[in-house]
């Protein structure tokens, strides 16, 4: 599908799951180097910054949440002229489409072109991209505050999968951005020589952008190795509580035990048994040790 729109000078073609044909007809349409044809045909294997001629192409990944609040990333090629902007999507990418949004609604009001080349154009949108990722990064914290509440509502058993699960949506973000700092460095150099040295001045704001989102997610990394280490901490208070009354239930059946088996030896002479209430005496005696025991425990504070 191509969707093609326009504010005075520039143009922004956008493809989304692009056939053979269509790629093929809008390289030929706009003279863009062959070669980025063929990349635009199918998803890239790794994101990338590269110059053919007056034209740069970029492949980025955005990290998003699926369906089931599970990350998934998102791919977007972006060929960049002059006065050309061309983006190839393969699903559907929302903060995409809010974007498209801002630059038919800046074009109906005639507020000035929202970007006077493409360079222009994709400092505007992926300044879209980072302050959305803002938001999400924003849920996963929500989502900390949630389970920072759970877990001292005594429900740490249950909080080791969901600080788990927290955790690798973090590490996923980290890693999908993470060729980010790179493509931009290489941004700043490259679309210098196609769109004269100002355009330096945006890639580098570009790069602050990125810094933040990197910085935020740094914050929900430490952030979550803290409420780890804190749940994983009255985890472990709690199994040691239970193992030491178990413990004590051990040692107080002991001699319990002891005296029990001393009653039931086959001997000819057992003390009270055969006596009247012999029964009760033992129990009695049994009861008693068990008392003696609990009493000392809690003197010693060990209970």
């Amino acid at each position: 599908m191509i969707e093609r729109r326009s504010n005075k000078d520039t143009v922004w073609v956008d493809l989304r799951s692009p056939t053979q044909e269509e790629v093929r007809s809008v390289m030929k349409h706009y003279d863009v180097h062959p070669l980025i044809a063929d990349e635009l045909l199918s998803p890239s294997a790794r994101q990338k910054t590269e110059r053919y001629g007056e034209f740069l192409y970029l492949v980025l990944n955005f990290p998003t949440f699926g369906a089931r609040h599970e990350h998934v990333a998102q791919e977007i090629d972006i060929v960049l002229g002059k006065r050309l902007f061309i983006t190839a999507t393969y699903e559907e990418i929302d903060a995409l489409r809010s974007f498209a949004h801002t630059f038919e609604t800046a074009a109906i009001l005639e507020h000035g072109a929202p970007a006077n080349h493409g360079g222009h154009m994709l400092y505007l949108m992926l300044t879209k991209f980072y302050r959305t990722l803002y938001d999400e990064i924003e849920y996963v914290r929500e989502e900390l505050q949630r389970i920072e509440d759970l877990v001292f509502s005594e429900k740490e058993r249950q909080m080791v999968i969901e600080i788990s699960r927290a955790s690798r949506i973090v590490l996923d973000f980290r890693r999908t951005l993470s060729p980010h700092q790179e493509m931009l460095s290489s941004l700043e150099t490259q679309g210098g020589r196609v769109f004269g040295q100002e355009f330096a001045f945006y890639a580098r704001l570009l790069q602050s952008e990125h810094l933040k989102v990197q910085n935020g997610l740094d914050e929900l990394r430490d952030s979550l190795e803290e409420l780890r280490e804190t749940n994983n901490s009255l985890l472990s208070a709690k199994q040691n509580e239970v193992m030491k009354n178990l413990t004590v239930m051990a040692f107080i059946a002991l001699p319990l035990s002891f005296i029990a088996d001393i009653f039931t030896m086959n001997t000819r002479y057992t003390p009270i048994i055969g006596q009247p209430y012999d029964f009760w005496i033992v129990l009695g005696a049994m009861l008693a040790v068990a008392l003696a025991f609990l009493l000392y425990f809690k003197h010693r504070k060990w209970l």
